[in-house]
């Protein structure tokens, strides 16, 4: 009651704080698509209208096909079994199937040959 109500007063608690550092620190250290991180804060106990702000925030300055491309920085693609590879890690990230497809074909490009 009262604690809380003081912790409150002093923006000790702010979810709003705690969500958006938190999407901001999964997506430099571990990227995931928003629909992942809004499920993560969720969990959190953070509520559904604050998660979606501190998601879309983010998505505004940077898109899912963007943070899709981040995680497959890491991965070589050159053979079919790296791109499975590399699909299943962009899922259980949470992104869409679609952005997985488009993500590997920009990072797969050879602007050279």
């Amino acid at each position: 009651g009262a604690a809380i109500a003081r912790l409150l007063e002093k923006r000790l608690i702010d979810d709003g704080r705690y969500a958006r550092l938190y999407v901001e620190s999964r997506s430099r250290r571990a990227p995931r698509a928003g629909r992942l991180l809004i499920r993560e804060l969720l969990v959190r106990g953070v509520e559904e209208a604050v998660a979606r702000r501190a998601v879309e925030d983010l998505l505004l300055a940077t898109s899912e096909e963007d943070l899709a491309r981040r995680v497959l920085e890491k991965f070589a693609l050159g053979s079919e079994a790296d791109r499975l590879r590399a699909a299943r890690r962009l899922k259980s990230r949470g992104f869409d199937p679609a952005i997985a497809l488009r993500g590997m074909g920009d990072v797969g490009d050879d602007p050279d040959g």
